[in-house]
């Protein structure tokens, strides 16, 4: 067992810490892809949520939004009105969440200006996220993602 097996997930802490139900899901290999994550929770690709970051000179951009949609780059622009944004790298995703890429949670602690949840996950039932920590994911209810949001909502992909 590596020490890493043994730690708990500031989200699932989070979580918890606000009265959210949830059920946490521990995979027996980390997935690589938001597709190898449907595969593996037998869900559809649009109900694994992806956290991504992007950056701006003015500050970091958190963005989650359903596996099978692509982020629009021209309306997160305008919906923030930051004219530099770009995918973060992977030492930034790192500097910013404290997660590697593909483990970062909607709820890892981050200090953005902007956190944006896009809005159509309201047509889904239930979401699979992130947890912040390799092979373990987080399956809530759309309703209790929302209740946990701390951030906006907005139209923002394509």
């Amino acid at each position: 067992m590596n020490q890493d097996d043994n730690w708990t997930p500031h989200s699932v802490i989070y979580l918890k810490s606000k009265h959210i139900a949830f059920e946490v899901i521990v995979l027996p290999l980390d997935p690589r892809s938001a597709e190898d994550t449907a595969t593996a929770c037998d869900c559809d690709l649009a109900q694994v949520l992806k956290t991504l970051l992007f950056v701006d000179p003015l500050g970091p951009v958190f963005v989650v939004a359903p596996g099978d949609r692509r982020v629009s780059s021209t309306k997160l622009a305008a919906f923030t009105k930051l004219k530099r944004l770009r995918m973060a790298r992977a030492h930034e995703v790192l500097a910013h969440t404290g997660c590697p890429i593909g483990q970062v949670s909607p709820f890892s602690s981050l200090t953005a200006q902007w956190k944006l949840l896009d809005a159509s996950i309201f047509s889904l039932n239930r979401v699979v996220i992130g947890s912040g920590k390799p092979s373990t994911l987080i399956s809530l209810t759309k309703e209790a993602l929302v209740s946990a949001w701390t951030g906006q909502v907005a139209d923002i992909v394509e």
